[in-house]
């Protein structure tokens, strides 16, 4: 549709992919589950001009982020052509399909770094059997690619997925693959990444077809269940829980992010509140003494508790 323009099939993809994706990411990574919280004025704005670079780079223009003076510098280091032709690289790189066999086609579902948890039932809680590892989710199965350790649960093989209880290992997001051979217990980073191993899997186990009717939501610790205190170590026949057909699977909250992100909040605002409490001992004969007068105390207790949060974080970090 547009002869005369030669960059036109590179930029028609760039202008999704920079345009929709990395850019609003870089702008706003709280939104996109990258931090956790927003990040300060100082650090948007230097990401505001990373996202102008990437933009810039992304419409293949190695002039544009040059017209303001404050971007000269960085316009003469990144917009060239040497980059320019990398990110034309980049897009056939993203745009390239293979015309192969789908049983040898690489259809990856998910892909991320989970920790192991090795359980034997005389073993106990040995939190140093332990590992973090390399997993893929594709059309075949679940693959653990760590070099010296790789193995593949196939897709038929998988029976049943769930969560497991925190109480088991003493941490959260730990999530469980019930399989033919035994059963293997992952934790995710975080609540998103903790739903999302759990959703594709489910999808995986419930399209294979084969699955257990029951299960245990614990581990097998000291030759005995966590959840129940059942000695059997059979999943199928004595587990405690009984596989349901939900077709939804409620995601949990991630507590220990939203008090963190909580935490961050009363810190990054204690000069707002200090300056609050000020005005309102200046004013206790105000026209409000008695509002004032509560307010003021409800301060002094929220100061104390950010400073006492705030004195167990740098004492916890110096460990």
């Amino acid at each position: 549709h547009f002869p005369d323009v030669n960059d036109i099939r590179y930029t028609a993809v760039s202008g999704f992919i920079y345009l929709r994706l990395f850019a609003p990411a870089i702008l706003n990574p709280k939104l996109f589950q990258l931090q956790s919280r927003r990040p300060s004025r100082e650090t948007s704005r230097t990401l505001t001009l990373v996202s102008k670079v990437i933009q810039s780079l992304g419409n293949l223009d190695t002039h544009q982020a040059g017209k303001e003076k404050y971007m000269e510098a960085i316009s003469q280091r990144v917009l060239d052509m040497k980059h320019v032709n990398g990110v034309k690289q980049f897009l056939e790189d993203v745009c390239k399909t293979d015309q192969k066999d789908d049983s040898s086609s690489n259809n990856y579902n998910k892909e991320g770094k989970l920790v192991e948890y090795r359980v034997a039932g005389l073993i106990g809680r040995d939190y140093s059997n332990k590992r973090k590892k390399l997993y893929r989710l594709s059309d075949q199965g679940f693959t653990c690619l760590r070099y010296d350790e790789s193995y593949t649960i196939k897709r038929s093989d998988i029976k049943c997925v769930s969560r497991v209880d925190e109480d088991a290992f003493g941490v959260p997001h730990v999530f469980q693959i019930i399989h033919s051979k035994g059963t293997v217990y992952l934790r995710a980073n975080n609540s998103v990444d903790h739903f999302d191993w759990i959703t594709c899997l489910t999808k995986m186990c419930k399209e294979s077809g084969s699955k257990v009717e029951r299960y245990h939501t614990g581990a097998l610790l000291h030759n005995k269940w966590t959840c129940c205190g059942s000695k059997s170590v059979a999943h199928e026949t004595e587990g405690c829980h009984v596989v349901s057909d939900e077709k939804e699977i409620v995601p949990e909250i991630d507590i220990y992010r939203e008090l963190q992100r909580l935490y961050q909040i009363l810190v990054d605002g204690i000069n707002k509140i200090e300056s609050y409490r000020t005005s309102l001992m200046e004013n206790k004969a105000g026209d409000d003494a008695e509002l004032n007068k509560r307010s003021l105390a409800s301060l002094n207790n929220l100061v104390k508790v950010i400073q006492d949060l705030r004195s167990t974080h740098e004492h916890y970090e110096l460990k």
